[in-house]
C-alpha cells in the first residue's frame, strides 16, 4: 500500500504570491529597454546592425509586454486557488457537519 498523500495549502502564502507577482509584472511593463537599444543604432550607422537595431523596440518591448501579461495571469490564479481552496475546505466542512447531524 502506498502512503496517502497529504495537500497542505497555505492560502496566505498563496495571496503573498499572487501579490509579489503582480508587484513583478506592474515594475516590468513600463521598461522600456527596446528604446535604448535602437536610440544606440546611430553609433553604428549604415550597417544591418543599425538596421535591426532600429526595429529593437517594438520586439524587445514585446517580450517585456507578454512576460507581465503571463506574470499577471500567474498572480491571479494563485489568488483565485487561494481563494477556492477555503471555500471547498469550508464547503466540505459544512457538509460533514451536516453528515454528522450537527449543521
Amino acid at each position: 500500500m502506498t502512503a496517502p498523500v497529504t495537500f497542505n495549502v497555505n492560502s496566505d502564502q498563496l495571496r503573498g504570491l499572487g501579490s509579489a507577482w503582480t508587484r513583478l509584472g506592474d515594475a516590468i511593463e513600463n521598461l522600456d529597454p527596446g528604446g535604448a537599444i535602437t536610440s544606440r543604432a546611430g553609433s553604428v550607422p549604415d550597417s544591418a546592425t543599425a538596421e535591426v537595431m532600429g526595429t529593437a523596440r517594438e520586439l524587445v518591448n514585446g517580450g517585456i509586454d507578454r512576460t507581465a501579461a503571463r506574470l499577471q495571469k500567474m498572480a491571479d490564479a494563485a489568488v483565485h486557488t487561494a481563494d477556492t481552496t477555503e471555500a471547498q475546505d469550508e464547503s466540505f466542512a459544512a457538509a460533514l457537519g451536516r453528515i454528522d447531524g450537527q449543521r
